[in-house]
This record gives C-alpha cells, sequence and structure tokens, in this order.
C-alpha cells in the first residue's frame, strides 16, 4: 500500500503538484483494493484540527513553504502509524502537536 500511495506521489510531483494534506481520511480504497489519493484542496494557513497536525512536515508546521518533501515527510508519518498504531507525536491540543515536531525527536518505532 505505501508503495502504491508513493507512486501517486511521484506523479503528482512530476507534474509540479504537492498534495500537502496526506493522512488517513485522504486516502480511499477502490474496488480493488488500491489506495486513491483525495482532498487535493489544501490551503496554508489554514485552522488545522489535531488529526491534521499530525501529518504536517516541520516546515509546514511553522508556517514555510511546501514542496513534494512535505508530502514525503506525511507519507513516513503513515508508515510509522501503521507500524505502531499511532503517529509520532500525539497530545490534544494542534499547538502541542506542532511544538513537540519541531522541538523533539521522533520516538524510535522499535519502542
Amino acid at each position: 500500500m505505501v508503495t502504491a500511495i508513493a507512486g501517486g506521489l511521484d506523479y503528482l510531483h512530476s507534474q509540479g503538484l504537492v498534495h500537502g494534506n496526506l493522512k488517513p481520511t485522504n486516502i480511499l480504497l477502490n474496488p480493488q483494493g488500491q489506495p486513491q489519493l483525495t482532498d487535493f484542496s489544501y490551503t496554508q494557513g489554514v485552522d488545522l484540527g489535531v488529526q491534521e497536525n499530525a501529518y504536517l512536515s516541520p516546515e509546514q508546521a511553522q508556517g514555510g513553504a511546501v514542496d513534494g518533501r512535505t508530502d514525503v515527510y506525511a507519507l513516513g508519518v503513515l508508515l510509522y502509524q501503521m507500524l505502531t498504531g499511532c503517529p509520532p507525536y500525539q497530545a490534544e491540543m494542534p499547538v502541542a502537536i506542532l511544538h513537540q515536531r519541531i522541538s523533539e525527536p521522533e520516538r524510535s518505532v522499535r519502542e
């Protein structure tokens, strides 16, 4: 599944596009079980909730410019969550997740 999502992102990036809002709810499975990327309505500066903040790259969290690396970071968070059952940073308040992402290293998947 991760390989198929990465392939979709690679295609987007080859077209000069960035998804910018990659998270589990924006990946749907078609009838054949293949993942399809949805919700290309990312707008920088939008007030995001806890779930959305879990997948933001550090540059996104700081209000910086986004590019394909932003999607690769979010894909890494998705893979981390697939392996551990939860995203690398968790908190009840979105600002706490952003602070963790900027100032703390991710927990090891082995933990």
